[in-house]
């Protein structure tokens, strides 16, 4: 097993077939943004993104093609 002690720059994009957009929610923000970041950090970009980022969608949809890679590995 490899434990990464840096982080990488990594890529994935996603095409596909969309189900629906429909207006994000205070909800999804946080559930999304605690999925990733932990404790004070989370708080803190809830924070921003609550003041500074306006307005949020959710986007349904069935993905079709994947592109992904970890530029660090090279």
């Amino acid at each position: 097993m490899v434990e990464r002690v840096e982080p990488t720059t990594r890529y994935v994009a996603v095409d596909g077939a969309v189900a629906s957009i429909d207006p994000g929610t205070d909800a999804h923000l946080e559930e999304i943004t605690r999925r990733y970041l932990a404790g004070e950090a989370a708080d803190r970009y809830l924070e921003f993104a609550r003041r500074d980022l306006g307005e949020h969608v959710v986007i349904t949809m069935t993905p079709e093609h994947w592109l992904s890679a970890d530029l660090g590995s090279f």
